[in-house]
């Protein structure tokens, strides 16, 4: 084992050095000097620790898409249950002997529990947390560049869950009139618009002219196509004026993009660019239209996130629960590697993707933000052989041991090791977890998780699905009674049951 955490480090602190950017017409040779010399920094690490901060992955940051589908009767695609979209809803906080002090702090548990077939599985919850005082935030200055989809499907209306109809460009409106008040003179604003083509609305601001930003932003009308590529490299060539800590393009879009480049690899190669030279992307995914994949893919290249919007509801909310969080990454390139005892093999693993199989496991998350909500990675591991009625002896001397490593706000390569054993602990109906909250994160992915193959079935095999959604639903039922705060969940559950069993149509509502 010890021999394991040697090798590793070295294997692990080999970090993807940042690759020079392919900078196409509109990142001139001097926009990418000046990138270069400013954007290294990303500002000194915060200096208030001592409070109770919470840390999620980048990603999708929700699973309003596949909630707000349902509710409008429609089974969505796969790509809409997103397992740390779902995490990133609740607080999974792991407890810890010693407080998290630190910026960005790791903590682990062990588990064993039944999958849905009611074959063994042993999970490890990784859990995310910070010691910044939430309430003294002492955030970096941002450049933000506003970047705004007015194309014509902007303005489609549709049905929330709360019975009210919206636009999706009254929605980003009605965002951005809460967080602009937000921003400070130390801040410093721009906008850029596409519809059928791109154009700056407005260029760099000071965050304090709230009226001049909002003015502009007030009058945008929705008409035209959606040359969403064209709008993000123009705000990228804007991007390049700007002179302040944290860098990000708020784009806010249904993700419809039908003129100009479309593809998913094109826009990854966009967007690589920018993050090459030190620039975020958050997506506002708005409307019941939105495009599930690009919307997955984009928030979770280095430095992404993206959240759903769909009403003024979730507007204040967001801005209540999630600013200036949400523009605040604590730590990059999050590497995990797990060594499990002989035997035991990687099964899934839920808010990351995964790289590597048998006994040793290497799993990757590219940013961590700050939050509220602590959040969770997790790995699930099987046993050499199928086990249905298993008892403690089946994991007598099990051990893991994990390596992690990552980069901090402001470049250092830093680790840790956690080592997680089985002792011998009774089982009760199959199940054991170290701590009460890894049972509520094995519940949530077993739903979030198994509901994305149930949709994934339907439009093959709907009989399949059909009898899968069974197994979902019945699981969650199970889960709530020992986390009453996953009841609405069963609620959920049941009405995707519901439209599954009755031949609902499938997709978004385009």
């Amino acid at each position: 084992m010890n021999k394991f955490l040697a090798d590793g480090l070295s294997a692990l602190f080999t970090f993807p050095k940042i690759s020079k950017p392919r900078v196409g017409f509109l990142l001139t040779l001097v926009c990418f000097i000046t990138l270069l010399s400013s954007c290294n920094n990303l500002g000194t690490n915060p200096t208030n620790p001592g409070g109770n901060g919470g840390a999620t992955t980048g990603g999708v940051q929700d699973f309003q898409v596949a909630r707000e589908l349902v509710n409008n009767g429609k089974v969505p695609p796969k790509e809409a249950f997103v397992v740390e979209g779902l995490f990133s809803e609740y607080d999974l906080a792991l407890e810890s002997d010693n407080p998290c002090d630190k910026p960005f702090c790791l903590n682990g548990a062990l588990g064993i529990a039944p999958n849905l077939n009611d074959e063994a599985r042993v999970f490890v919850q990784v859990g995310l947390s910070s010691g910044l005082d939430l309430a003294n935030l002492e955030r970096p200055s941002l450049s933000l560049v506003l970047v705004i989809d007015i194309s014509g499907s902007m303005g489609y209306s549709y049905q929330t869950s709360y019975n009210e109809y919206q636009e999706p460009l009254k929605v980003a409106k009605a965002f951005l009139e809460q967080l602009i008040p937000n921003l400070e003179a130390k801040d410093e604003v721009a906008v850029v618009v596409f519809g059928s083509s791109a154009r700056t609305l407005l260029g760099f601001q000071a965050g304090n002219q709230h009226e001049t930003i909002l003015s502009q932003i007030r009058s945008l009308q929705p008409g035209g196509s959606t040359a969403m590529a064209a709008g993000m490299r123009l705000s990228y060539e804007v991007m390049c004026e700007a002179s302040k800590e944290e860098k990000r393009l708020l784009l806010f879009s249904d993700e419809q993009a039908n003129v100009g480049q479309t593809s998913y690899n094109e826009f990854k190669t966009i967007a690589q660019q920018g993050i090459d030279q030190g620039m975020g992307l958050t997506l506002f995914g708005i409307g019941l239209g939105l495009r599930t994949d690009l919307f997955s893919l984009l928030s979770t290249l280095r430095g992404g996130n993206a959240f759903s919007l769909y009403g003024s509801r979730e507007v204040s909310s967001f801005i209540e629960e999630d600013w200036p969080f949400f523009v605040f990454p604590l730590a990059y390139d999050l590497e995990m590697r797990l060594l499990a005892s002989q035997g035991f093999s990687l099964s899934d693993s839920y808010g990351f993707p995964s790289d590597g199989s048998a006994q040793e496991i290497t799993l990757k998350a590219s940013s961590i933000f700050l939050s509220r909500r602590r959040g969770a990675l997790l790995v699930e591991l099987s046993p050499g052989q199928i086990l249905k009625n298993y008892d403690r002896n089946d994991f007598e001397g099990l051990a893991i041991s994990t390596l992690l490593s990552y980069e901090s706000r402001d470049r250092k390569l830093l680790s840790e090791s956690l080592a997680l054993n089985y002792q011998g602990e009774a089982l009760a109906d199959g199940y054991f977890y170290q701590q009460v909250n890894l049972g509520k994160t094995v519940a949530l992915a077993m739903m979030a998780a198994n509901m994305q193959e149930v949709a994934r079935l339907y439009s093959t095999n709907r009989p399949a699905a059909r009898a899968l959604m069974t197994k979902v639903l019945t699981r969650i039922k199970a889960d709530a009674e020992n986390y009453p705060e996953l009841m609405p969940e069963v609620g959920f559950a049941e009405k995707l049951q519901s439209l599954v069993q009755q031949n609902a149509p499938q997709g978004t509502l385009y």
